[in-house]
């Protein structure tokens, strides 16, 4: 006969699965301002204002959509010649932007998606839900969990600065006496293979 939890295992578990919550959370309040974001940035590559440019982002309902709005922008914009000269890295790095970002969109559906319970028996821990066969609990199998949602986290903030960066910079177009005409470098992107994705960071390649 199974053994029923005792309320000591019943409160362990629970006390397991909040700092699980709390990451789940900054991952896609991380993403969704990421995303917004990009929105900005649509609309200084576009040369519109906020108001329609913001209008016409948000009339895409996928996340997708409006980024592939974003990528058909950047390639109208750098036909145009004068635009290219005053920014000659643009879509370069806007491309590599939509790269990064399409490059963890897989696991930020998992982290948002994946059925996740905690074991108190013996050393507790985290474990994705896999028994029903969900493929997005599939691909958290073996990982950490918690390591896995700050990595994304850090990552989408990372993304969401040097978009903020760019966007700024395109506008300094509109305002010549701007200080935010600087082109931004590149961020130096987070990896996974540490515990927390705070500690220690290294360039991701192109």
């Amino acid at each position: 006969m199974a053994k029923l939890p005792i309320q000591e295992e019943i409160e362990a578990a629970r006390a397991l699965l909040e700092p699980y919550k709390l990451a789940l959370g900054k991952v896609a309040h991380s993403w969704n301002h990421m995303q917004e974001q990009l929105g900005v940035l649509f609309c200084m590559v576009a040369g519109l204002d906020n108001r329609m440019g913001m209008a016409i982002w948000h009339a895409l309902k996928s996340d997708r959509s409006q980024r592939e709005l974003l990528q058909a922008a950047i390639e109208a914009a750098s036909d145009d010649e004068e635009w290219t000269n005053d920014f000659p890295k643009a879509k370069e790095d806007i491309s590599w932007i939509l790269k990064k970002v399409n490059k963890l969109t897989d696991g930020r559906n998992s982290a948002i998606h994946a059925p996740v319970f905690s074991v108190v028996v013996g050393e507790p821990e985290l474990r994705p839900n896999t028994i029903l066969g969900n493929p997005n609990a599939a691909k958290l199998r073996g990982k950490d969990i918690i390591a896995e949602f700050e990595w994304y986290e850090e990552y989408f903030d990372s993304i969401k600065g040097f978009a903020a960066g760019v966007a700024l910079a395109l506008m300094g177009r509109r305002r010549p006496n701007s200080v935010w005409t600087q082109w931004p470098d590149r961020p130096r992107l987070p990896t996974v293979k540490q515990k927390s994705a705070r500690e220690g960071l290294e360039v991701d390649p192109k």
